[in-house]
């Protein structure tokens, strides 16, 4: 499967992301989460359901675990400020896009 957002790419076959044709590399945990934000485009996802998904159930983390991998997956991204990846005060993180694409 593919998901697309601009110019990003990410092939679920090719376990593979792109920016512009160009591969952006990315620790397993960033392309899980990345992964997991693409099938869950234009919904708030919770802190719990990110981490039960992407690191799994049995992971102790705190809130800076997400915030420190959102913020790595920004910039490997190339997002600075006006990013698809948002993190919504008093709800939880949300991917924000019209633009995505899968098939």
């Amino acid at each position: 499967m593919k998901y697309q957002l601009g110019n990003i790419q990410l092939d679920t076959h090719l376990h593979c992301v792109t920016r512009g044709g160009d591969v952006v590399h990315l620790t397993q945990l960033e392309y899980a989460l990345l992964e997991y934000l693409f099938q869950h485009a234009n919904t708030v996802c919770k802190r719990d359901e990110i981490v039960d998904n992407v690191w799994g159930q049995r992971f102790q983390y705190d809130t800076g675990t997400i915030d420190v991998h959102l913020h790595s997956l920004r910039r490997k991204l190339g997002f600075a400020r006006n990013t698809p990846i948002e993190s919504i005060r008093g709800s939880e993180n949300n991917e924000n896009s019209n633009d995505n694409n899968q098939g």
